[in-house]
Parts: structure tokens; sequence; C-alpha cells
């Protein structure tokens, strides 16, 4: 499902891109004019957005002494619709809100290989938040955004019933989002939820739901902006040539672990962290305002998996089962100039992720550390801010094309395969 969402998404921005492309908005303004009220992104708007979430829960058994916490993760489509405001409050600062619904629609099932049903589904988040924005040009913008959202979920409850509810939590993201015409603008968005309290069933069991989701979207603005918003437009930005940049990750992995031994717990399971990570790449034009490029990135965090349950009988033993240090990658890029100082991109390409399955888990010392090939796909929004500086806001999905097998004495009884979500803030030098 992952693949659909990142496709349907980067049709999204090459449906506005081309729109972009035949009102060619950027090329009227002379540098020494104001950019029309008109081109500044506030008052109210109307959204769509479509992408991709890792979903995840903390699912605490208390039939246990001590009780025993998993992690588990799930990676649907996601899709739905915002409402908002935003109004200028000095310069080029801008401050909003924001109403927005998204269809989640995950059924975990993480103990299916033992026989059992499934135990937990996330339908669907609400979210209300605080916005502020900074405009990098008349008609682009980079905005953070802070609020309340809630979750709806079912749990499994008794023999065969469900018990329903919300669950309430924090959202927290960053975006971009860029002019493609008079009235609709497109954004690349990144938000991440964590339940504030567990949802528990009769039968002693809690639930915390979390989530991170990277949409593209496409927005109807229609409201008029105070006159002191108005920014001197400026000649197109040339985003051609060599470039060099740093971005700060928000990672979430997630890792099926396939064993062979019946009832064993395959999840997938999840692992959340923060990350750093350098880029470099070389971007030529065709067209008018069409670009092409090629990139190579590697992005470092600590993302951990752990199995409570350990498939072993030594209570002590270690539940960390299996890690993802890092990620190189080597991608294409096509990307539209829809703004005279914005680009949006979707890229494509080869991954390595560094993977490791550790010792102390399997039996008899079976780990191993490997560089698993596989491939990543992207979307993204890039803004200049000042010469040769650029800001870009992404989000990638890597996925693991061949797992890692474990060095034990049964040939193929576990192997690891990851993949990951990621939303990234990037910094970039453009030579």
């Amino acid at each position: 499902m992952q693949k659909i969402a990142l496709a349907a998404a980067c049709g999204l921005i090459w449906v506005g891109g081309a729109a972009a492309a035949d009102l060619a908005i950027y090329a009227e303004p002379s540098p020494s004019q104001p950019v029309s009220s008109s081109l500044a992104l506030a008052g109210f708007y109307v959204g769509l957005n479509i992408g991709n979430a890792f979903e995840g829960f903390e699912y605490t058994d208390n039939d246990f002494d001590p009780p025993e916490t998993y992690d588990f993760a799930k990676d649907p489509l996601l899709y739905g619709f915002a409402v908002g405001y935003d109004a200028p409050v000095s310069g080029r600062w801008l401050l909003g809100a924001e109403l927005r619904y998204d269809q989640l629609d995950a059924a975990f099932a993480p103990f299916s290989d033992a026989g059992l049903p499934t135990l937990f589904k996330m339908h669907s988040s609400t979210s209300v938040v605080a916005k502020v924005g900074y405009l990098t040009a008349p008609g682009t913008q980079v905005y953070g955004v802070l609020g309340y959202g809630s979750v709806a979920v079912e749990a499994e409850e008794g023999f065969d019933g469900w018990a329903t509810g919300n669950v309430g939590g924090i959202v927290a993201g960053i975006g971009a989002e860029t002019r493609l015409t008079d009235l609709l603008s497109a954004s690349v968005d990144a938000r991440y939820f964590r339940g504030g309290s567990t949802f528990v069933t009769e039968d002693d069991e809690e639930f915390l739901p979390k989530y991170l989701m990277v949409t593209a979207g496409l927005k109807v603005r229609t409201g008029q902006p105070a006159a002191d918003t108005e920014l001197a437009s400026s000649q197109p930005y040339d985003f051609t040539g060599f470039s060099l940049g740093a971005s700060l990750d928000g990672a979430v992995g997630s890792m099926v672990r396939t064993v062979s031994t019946p009832g064993a717990e395959t999840g997938p399971f999840w692992s959340e962290n923060v990350g750093a990570g350098v880029r470099a790449g070389f971007d030529g034009a065709f067209g008018d305002i069409f670009l092409a490029g090629v990139g190579a990135t590697a992005d470092f965090y600590h993302l951990p998996f752990y199995d409570p349950a350990q498939d072993s009988p030594d209570v002590a033993g270690t539940t960390l089962f299996g890690t993802v240090e890092s990620v190189f990658a080597l991608t294409g890029k096509l990307g539209v100039q829809v703004d005279p100082s914005a680009v949006l991109y979707a890229k494509a390409g080869f991954a390595a992720i560094y993977t490791t399955a550790n010792e102390d888990f399997f039996a008899l010392d079976g780990g191993g550390t490997k560089v698993l090939p596989g491939y990543q796909v992207g979307i993204g929004l890039e803004t200049a801010l000042v010469d040769n500086w650029t800001l870009s806001v992404e989000g990638l999905y890597t996925e693991a094309l061949e797992g890692l097998t474990t060095e034990n004495t049964q040939l193929n009884q576990v192997a690891l395969f990851p993949h990951l979500l990621t939303g990234n803030v990037g910094v970039n030098y453009r030579f």
C-alpha cells in the first residue's frame, strides 16, 4: 500500500506542477514590483491530502508478571482533508489554525502465526493544531504545527467482542507549501502523533496508539491577506548545479522477523528515533521550469527493535533482537519550479540499509550484520532562503529487498526485513 500512496502523492505534485507550468505564475512580476497579495499564503483554505503512514501501538499484557509491552507497526495508505486559516502577523511571519481529518484504516494481527485473530484497529485521526509559518517568498512558506489529536480505535475484548473508543494525544510536525495558481497551492507535510494515555479493555490489556504520516496535499485558498504580507518579488532562483546539505530526520522503522518456529511473534515491530543526514547532488534544467537530477544521501539513526517474549525460556535474556543504524541512497529526481523560489519534486532510487541481528538474542549467538539492498522513493519541496542557501522538507520511504538471515545451525530459520518512513528538514548550499 505504501507504494500506491507514494505514487499517488507524486501524482498530486505533478498535476499541480503541470497547472503551474501552464499558467507560468512566477514569470509575470518584475524585480521592482511588489507581488500581488493574492499570491501570499494567507486567508482561509480547504485541502485534500494523501500519503503513507507508519502506524503503531504499544501493547501491554498485564497477565504476565512483570507485564510484557510490545511495539507493533503497520504502514497503510492514508487520505484525508483539512480546513484552516493563516493570518499575517509581522513581516514574513504567519499564524494559523487547522482542523484535519485522516482516514487510517489499519488492522493489527501480530500474533496471527500463533493462530490468534486481529488484536487492534486504528480507524481515523482528527486533529486541531496551531501553525507558525515563515514566508521564504511571497508564494512559499515553511511551517510548524503543534496541537491535539484523537485517534478512533478498536481492541479485542473477551472471547469475541470489541471495545471501541478514542485516544487523545499530542500532534507535532513540519511542512512546506507553495502557490501553484492564485487559488491553488501544494504542500509536503510530516506529522507525528502519540497518545497521552492508554486504551484499556476489560481484559486488562493496554493499547497506546501512535503514528508518523507523510503526505502531499493540494489546497484551495480563498481569503485575502493583509497588505503588510506583500514582499518584493524576485527573478526565478537557479536550482541547477551542484549542492551539498545536511538534514534533521524523524524516522520510524518497521521490522518483520520471519521465524520458522510455530507460534513465534513475527511483528511487524515498531521503532522510532531522530537522526541526522548528509547529502550531495546535481540538478540540471530541461524545458522552461522542469529539472532533473541525481543525489546521494547518508542518514544515521539508531532504531532498536524489541521482542519482550524473547521466544526463549530465559526470562533474564535480552529482548533486543535487531537494529537499523543507517541508510545510504542513490536516487534520481524530477522537479517542477512552480514558484520563483520553490521546486516540487519526486525522487526514487537504490538504498542500502545497515542492519544488525543481536547475537545475544538468537540461539548459539546467531546474530550478524549486513548492508541490505533496497529501494527508496520520496517527495519533497525545496525553497530558496538567502543567496546560495535553500531549505527542503521531504518524506521518504525505504524498504529492504532481501532480509538478514541470522547465523545459526538451522538454515534460514530467522530473517529480518526492515523498512522505514522518514520525514526530514534539510539545509542545502547550492554552488
